[in-house]
């Protein structure tokens, strides 16, 4: 979803949402849609997908991903530093739930033993 301020177009975003419901606009738009931010958001979107298939350096997705790329497009994804955070939050996020699973989780006896009762 392309981010947008107040600033940025005139008829002023307006849009409300639940919590866990689909959010809703409430305005008409009076411009065009922003193709280049699109495409950028998309861009974002592999960079996330790649980091989570693959076990490469982040440089090396980040070029895989903007080879053939327009400038344009590129410069709207996001600082550097702040892509490298977003391929590390998600491989963060992958191996925490691929390594725990509550119904399988075991509590070693060393740490199962209470003074009344064993766990």
């Amino acid at each position: 979803v392309p981010r947008m301020s107040e600033t940025d177009v005139p008829c002023g975003p307006s849009v409300s949402g639940e919590k866990y419901r689909n959010l809703r606009n409430f305005k008409e738009h009076c411009h065009p849609p922003d193709d280049l931010e699109v495409e950028a958001s998309k861009l974002r979107l592999q960079l996330k997908l790649r980091s989570k298939l693959t076990l490469a350096q982040p440089l090396e997705i980040l070029q895989e991903t903007f080879e053939g790329q327009p400038e344009e497009v590129v410069a709207r994804v996001g600082r550097l530093d702040s892509i490298k955070r977003d391929i590390r939050k998600q491989r963060q996020r992958l191996e925490r739930s691929e390594f725990y699973d509550p119904l399988e989780f075991c509590v070693p006896e060393l740490y199962s033993i209470n003074r009344m009762h064993v766990m």
